[in-house]
C-alpha cells in the first residue's frame, strides 16, 4: 500500500491541497482515464488507486467550504511518485 497518510501536502497541485483518503477502487462501470502521474491509462472496471484531496476555501479570514478532488493513479508506486512531486 502507499505510504500515503491524511493530512499528505500534495506539491504538485498546491501547498493548500492535502491527502484525505487513498482507496483501492473497482469501478463495475468500467470507463479508462490517464494515470494522474505516468499518464498511462487506466481502466476503471480493474483494480486501482484513488487519492481524494481537499483544501479549505477561504474568504478573508472566513473558511467558507472545502473544495474536493479525486485523482486516479494506477499503481501503489505512481502514488508515491505523485505525492513526491514538486
Amino acid at each position: 500500500m502507499s505510504k500515503a497518510n491524511r493530512g499528505t501536502s500534495v506539491p504538485s497541485l498546491g501547498p493548500e491541497w492535502n491527502v484525505q483518503h487513498v482507496s483501492r477502487s473497482v469501478d463495475a462501470d468500467g470507463g479508462r482515464v490517464a494515470c494522474a502521474n505516468c499518464n498511462v491509462g487506466v481502466d476503471l472496471a480493474t483494480s486501482h488507486r484513488e487519492v481524494e484531496v481537499a483544501r479549505e476555501v477561504t474568504l478573508g479570514r472566513r473558511r467558507l467550504r472545502s473544495d474536493h478532488d479525486r485523482h486516479v493513479l494506477c499503481s501503489d508506486g505512481c502514488v508515491d511518485e505523485w505525492l513526491d512531486r514538486g
